[in-house]
């Protein structure tokens, strides 16, 4: 028994140290390169960090802008080009899986850094509202991210309770976030285990209780600081799907604290025709031509009264 014991040990030692060290390995960024392909986990390497650390660190960098552009992929897509031209916007385009809770941090962070800011804008698409902390990709683009920057503490504390209660608590601490988020294998490991055994979010949502919380709070929070707070729409596809997500968003805001939000939010919508788009929500790569962009800015400009001075050219 005891040289079976040996044994065994004697063999996991080895095998143990040189999990280890591809572990190790994985955290350099040629080795990460190397092992992602070898484990088959190119699709997990820091996705929502590459998207959402860029717009923390902006938001956080004081500078001369005075007015900031939030928004979700789509919004990401029309927007995120014209960037460079503009010195009073700051345009900040993330993903729908940040959610709203993302989106208010990096609100917050916004005016925190730039005290002479005047205008916060939200645009949003109707299925955007309905995003969770708890949904399938909200991990890797909202955890992740801002756990390693520790701006999850702007979140209430019935929100951080929800995701520890979700996560576990030991995964929303910074050391065992930057862990996985470090590594693809890690990141691979542990997402899947969240797909496999942690119990899925509700997808019925068309607002989240967490949406409307953030959106209200913001809202109080930009008045209180003299600043206009803006809900707008990018282009949407005219889809059936959507036809009836906007009319049902209507009804979910209707007679509640954000109604007013959405006044001006609803008046603007552009309905783009389907063959445009690819999934239902993201125009297909042959619209993604700078003149359409712009043509899109141009047409969300003059529907809302809004972004008036943010410049798109066509260079």
């Amino acid at each position: 028994m005891k040289k079976t014991i040996v044994k065994t040990i004697a063999f996991l030692i080895p095998l143990l140290l040189i999990l280890a060290m591809i572990d190790l390995a994985s955290f350099t960024s040629v080795g990460d390169a190397v092992l992602s392909k070898v484990f088959m986990s190119q699709n997990y390497r820091h996705v929502g960090s590459m998207v959402a650390s860029p717009a923390i660190k902006s938001a956080q960098t004081e500078s001369s802008h005075t007015k900031v552009v939030l928004g979700d992929s789509m919004f990401t897509h029309v927007f995120a080009e014209f960037g460079v031209q503009n010195d009073d916007y700051l345009i900040l385009g993330t993903n729908m899986a940040v959610t709203v809770d993302g989106q208010y941090i990096l609100a917050r962070l916004f005016l925190d850094s730039h005290p002479k800011a005047t205008d916060v804008y939200l645009v949003l698409l109707p299925v955007s509202f309905a995003g969770r902390y708890d949904s399938a990709q909200s991990y890797s683009y909202l955890i992740e991210p801002f756990g390693r920057a520790q701006t999850l503490s702007y979140l209430s504390e019935d929100t951080i309770n929800g995701m520890k209660s979700h996560y576990g608590s030991l995964f929303l601490k910074k050391n065992v976030i930057r862990f996985l988020d470090g590594s693809s294998i890690n990141n691979k490991i542990y997402l899947y285990y969240l797909q496999k055994h942690v119990n899925k979010a509700d997808n019925n949502d068309i607002i989240s209780d967490e949406a409307a919380y953030y959106l209200k709070d913001l809202s109080e929070i930009c008045k209180e600081r003299n600043v206009n707070l803006h809900l707008l729409p990018p282009p949407v596809c005219d889809s059936a799907d959507n036809a009836d997500r906007i009319n049902r968003l209507k009804e979910a805001t209707k007679n509640t604290d954000i109604e007013d939000l959405f006044d001006k939010y609803f008046e603007c919508i552009s309905l783009y025709p389907e063959y445009m788009f690819m999934d239902g929500h993201h125009f297909k790569s042959e619209y993604l031509d700078i003149q359409t962009r712009s043509d899109c800015i141009d047409d969300m400009q003059n529907k809302s009264g809004e972004l008036q001075g943010l410049i798109h050219k066509v260079e």
